[in-house]
């Protein structure tokens, strides 16, 4: 159970964890041309817009490293910033400060920045965090938690070699309907350079 809630996150499905559902984009050219003429009014905003979500992002991962659940939660409020395909670069920007060297993540949401369809926004209305496991070995990191799959096996015992521990999360979205089924989100994270990072 453990591991297939970790693929799910780690998988196709990680930039839902991120920022809600990748969707076909069905808008027709007409309202592509209406977009293109609001876009061209937007232009004068992107730079103020662009300094205030690098502030935002400065603010979140503050401190964000100083423990496992810090880093979790830091994780989930930069996905907020994400509302389209041309965030995400500027959340892989901000996910460098929390992100351990062996998270496969940046490398998975680069290819869904290049894929086509739309973000749907979402916001998060509460997040619960629990450690649920420490110090996890480099058999259980590879098998019962699928790291195997995603990360390079010299990484693995490196992660192994030193804190690590899993952290559940609980998201509750607005506007959510609320699944009886729904599990919550299990995260690895470990230490690196003295600092708490994000693995998956």
């Amino acid at each position: 159970m453990q591991r297939r809630r970790i693929l799910a996150l780690t998988g196709a499905a990680s930039i839902g964890a991120i920022a809600g559902c990748l969707g076909d984009d069905d808008s027709d050219d007409a309202d592509d041309t209406g977009d293109d003429a609001a876009d061209d009014g937007d232009d004068a905003d992107d730079t103020g817009d662009d300094t205030a979500d690098d502030a935002n992002g400065d603010a979140v991962t503050a401190g964000a490293t100083d423990d496992p659940e810090a880093v979790v939660e830091a994780y989930y409020q930069l996905s907020e910033d994400v509302e389209s395909q041309d965030d995400i670069e500027g959340f892989l920007e901000d996910f460098e400060a929390i992100g351990h060297s062996a998270s496969p993540l940046p490398e998975l949401l680069e290819e869904e920045q290049d894929a086509d369809g739309e973000i749907e926004e979402q916001t998060i209305e509460s997040i619960e965090t629990e450690i649920i496991d420490e110090n996890i070995d480099e058999e259980a990191l590879s098998e019962e938690f699928g790291l195997a799959f995603f990360v390079e096996e010299e990484d693995i015992e490196t992660i192994a070699e030193n804190e690590n521990a899993v952290v559940e999360a609980d998201i509750e979205m607005e506007e959510q309907p609320e699944q009886e089924d729904q599990q919550p989100a299990q995260h690895i994270v470990g230490v690196e350079d003295d600092e708490w990072l994000l693995i998956v």
